[in-house]
C-alpha cells in the first residue's frame, strides 16, 4: 500500500508521554555506563554493553570521551532531548513488556547524522510508546563518527567507519536473538526501525538477509542477524541498499515526507518500489510537510499519523492482535486508544443521551432487535450550536467491522470543528 497525503492540516499535540504512569526518565548515568557494565533500573529497563571485548573496527574509532547533553528545543515531557556524541563502546538499551507469553520486539536505530545517538526523540520516547503497544523494546547506542571532519565518509560503501556501525547493528540483533527466551521475546517476531542515519541501519539489515558477513560475533550465532519486519523513518537510502532488495527482504513500513531536505523522499520511494516488484508486503507513507526529524510527530502535521498507521500495519502482517472485547463502551475504548497514543491531546467527546453507560445516542430501527449506539466526537462547548458533521461509517465486510477502529478519524475531525459520530450498525448473520 503506498499512501499519499497531499496537504498538511495542524493538529494540537501534546508530547504527554508522562501522561501514562509507565513512561520514566533514564538518567544520564545510565546511558553513559551501560557501555562498560550490566544495569538493572527497577526491572523497567535492562542496559548492557553490546560487544564483550573490543568490537570489531576499533582501531577506526578514536577512544574519544563520551559526551551526553540536553537540547532545548523537542523536548519530551520531562524537559528532555538528549544526543550522545563520541560513543566509541556501543549498548544497548532493553524496555521489557510484562506478560506470560513472548511479545514482539522493535529493535531502535536513533539517528543523529552518525555524528550522534538522538537518544530520546528517537530512541527511549519510541520504546515507551512501543512498549504500551505490547512490544519489547530495544534500543541501540551504536558508535558514532569521532569527528565531524570525517562525517563525509559515513554514507559511503566499504568505509571503515560505516563498516563499524553495521557491525554494531548487526551484533544488537544477534544478541536479542540468543536472549529471546530470556527477553521473554518472540524469535518470529523481531523487527527493526530505524530513523534518519539509524534508517540507513536498518535498511541495510533489511537488504542484508543472506547470512552473516560480518566480523567476530563474539560466540554468538553468525546467522542469527535476520529480522522478521523493519520501519524506516525519514531514513537515509543509497542505491547499493535498493539494489540488495530480494525476494528475502521482511516486509517493510516506510515514512518519508516531501519536504524533508535530508533524506530525499525519492530515495524512500525507489526502495518501496523496489520492495514492491519483489513481491514483499510493504507499506509507505509520504507526507507532503513535515520536514526530518519529527519523532513522533508531537509538533503537529498530519505526520503526527504514522504511528497509528504503524500499529495498524502491525496488526495487518500478523506481527500482534489486539483482543475484540464484545463488553466495550465508548468510554474504556477511547481509554484504550488513548493508552497506546498519550501523545496526542484529546478532544472532548460529548453524550448526547445517557441510556447507555454514557456512551452516546441510542437509536432503534424498527427492524433491529436491540438498541444501537451512536458516539458523539465534539469540540463544541455548546451543543445546541451548528456545527458540520461526518458521520464515519466503518468497514469490515458485512459481517464484522468494528467501529473503534475509526476513533481516531473521529478525534482528528473532531480537533477540526466537525461533529463527528461513527455509528454502530446491524452485521449480517455469519455464515
Amino acid at each position: 500500500m503506498f499512501c499519499l497525503y497531499p496537504f498538511l492540516v495542524l493538529v494540537a499535540m501534546s508530547s504527554s508521554l508522562a501522561a501514562d504512569e509507565t513512561a520514566f526518565a533514564v538518567p544520564d548515568s545510565i546511558i553513559t555506563n551501560a557501555s562498560f557494565s550490566t544495569i538493572n533500573y527497577h526491572d523497567r529497563l535492562l542496559a548492557f554493553p553490546l560487544w564483550p571485548d573490543q568490537p570489531p573496527g576499533s582501531a577506526t574509532i578514536q577512544n574519544n570521551i563520551e559526551h551526553i547533553y540536553n537540547r532545548t528545543t523537542q523536548q519530551n515531557p520531562f524537559g528532555l532531548n538528549r544526543a550522545v556524541e563520541n560513543v566509541t563502546r556501543s549498548s544497548v538499551f532493553v524496555f521489557p513488556v510484562k506478560s506470560d507469553s513472548p511479545t514482539p520486539a522493535v529493535i531502535i536505530f536513533p539517528g543523529g547524522a552518525f555524528l550522534k545517538i538522538t537518544i530520546d526523540k528517537e530512541g527511549i520516547d519510541i520504546a515507551q510508546w512501543l512498549n504500551r503497544c505490547g512490544i519489547t523494546s530495544i534500543v541501540v547506542k551504536y558508535r558514532t563518527v569521532p569527528s565531524p571532519e570525517q562525517h563525509s565518509w559515513n554514507y559511503r560503501d566499504s568505509n571503515p567507519l560505516y563498516d563499524a556501525f553495521y557491525a554494531d547493528a548487526r551484533q544488537a540483533i544477534r544478541i536479542i536473538r540468543s536472549r529471546s527466551a530470556e527477553l521473554n521475546i518472540d524469535p518470529d517476531k523481531i523487527g527493526v526501525m530505524g530513523f534518519s542515519a539509524g534508517g540507513r541501519l536498518a535498511a541495510n539489515l533489511l537488504a542484508d538477509q543472506s547470512g552473516d558477513n560480518g566480523p567476530d560475533q563474539g560466540a554468538v550465532d553468525p546467522a542469527s542477524h535476520k529480522i522478521n519486519f523493519g520501519s524506516l523513518i525519514y531514513p537515509v537510502i543509497i542505491d547499493t541498499l535498493i539494489r540488495q532488495i530480494s525476494h528475502a527482504t521482511p516486509p517493510t513500513f516506510i515514512v518519508n515526507c516531501r519536504d524533508d531536505k535530508s533524506a530525499p523522499v525519492k530515495d524512500a520511494e525507489k526502495f518501496y518500489d523496489t520492495l514492491i516488484k519483489n513481491g514483499i508486503e510493504s507499506e509507505a507513507h509520504i507526507f507532503e510537510t513535515g520536514g526530518h526529524g519529527f519523532g513522533l510527530g508531537v509538533d503537529g502535521g498530519m505526520v503526527t499519523q504514522w504511528p497509528i498507521r504503524f500499529t495498524n500495519w502491525l496488526m495487518r502482517i500478523g506481527i500482534f492482535e489486539v483482543a475484540r472485547d464484545t463488553t466495550y463502551t465508548l468510554q474504556s475504548a477511547y481509554q484504550k486508544y488513548r493508552k497506546l497514543y498519550p501523545f496526542i491531546k484529546p478532544v472532548r467527546y460529548d453524550t448526547l443521551d445517557g441510556s447507555l453507560q454514557q456512551t452516546g445516542i441510542i437509536y432503534s430501527p424498527a427492524t433491529s432487535s436491540r438498541p444501537l449506539a451512536l458516539d458523539i466526537f465534539s469540540t463544541a462547548n455548546d451543543m445546541e450550536a451548528s456545527q458540520p458533521a461526518v458521520i464515519l461509517v466503518h468497514g469490515g465486510g458485512r459481517s464484522s467491522g468494528d467501529r473503534r477502529l475509526i476513533y481516531p478519524l473521529a478525534d482528528y475531525l473532531a480537533k477540526h470543528g466537525d461533529v463527528a459520530p461513527p455509528p454502530e450498525y446491524r452485521l449480517a448473520p455469519e455464515a
